[in-house]
């Protein structure tokens, strides 16, 4: 019996038709509730629960005719609006690069470094008070979008 998944609170483990396996069942009850509440714990610490978090999403994709450089780009959206945000500073530094380069986005939120070469980026969102920065890496032939969204009220950005 080969086990796929788990189902329920208790992380009862299923088989490949879906059906509780009998045989780890015991196991299951006493560890399950445990990784329950470590699951819990480590979404309340890393905030998962706070007021309308979202986790940060650095997407990566193939460039359409590859080639050795990559690009960085992404959206800056305000918390509880429809808008993106125009003239936010974005800051991109890597030690593949002499030194850090600098954007504002643009009227539609958008910020854009073309040819970039391979590289652990740190990227800097700057407006008002929020200051925030998320690490991306950058490969040869690829394109990552790291979007982020701006809470005015708190002050700072929740992704």
């Amino acid at each position: 019996m080969k086990i796929i998944g788990v189902c329920k609170i208790f992380a009862t483990p299923v088989n490949d038709s879906g059906v509780p396996s009998q045989l780890c069942t015991p196991f299951a009850r006493r560890v399950g509730p445990a990784v329950v509440v470590g699951l819990f714990a480590v979404a309340c610490a890393t905030g998962t629960f706070d007021d309308g978090y979202q986790p940060p999403t650095v997407r990566t994709e193939p460039l359409p005719n590859g080639g050795p450089l990559g690009k960085l780009q992404g959206v800056i959206r305000v918390k509880d609006s429809a808008g993106k945000f125009d003239g936010a500073l974005v800051v991109i530094q890597c030690s593949c690069l002499p030194e850090a380069r600098e954007v504002k986005t643009n009227l539609d939120g958008i910020y854009n470094f073309p040819d970039l070469p391979p590289g652990e980026y740190t990227i800097q969102v700057l407006s008002g008070q929020a200051d925030i920065s998320r690490q991306a890496t950058v490969k040869a032939g690829f394109k990552v979008r790291a979007d982020f969204t701006l809470d005015f009220d708190r002050g700072y950005t929740v992704t």
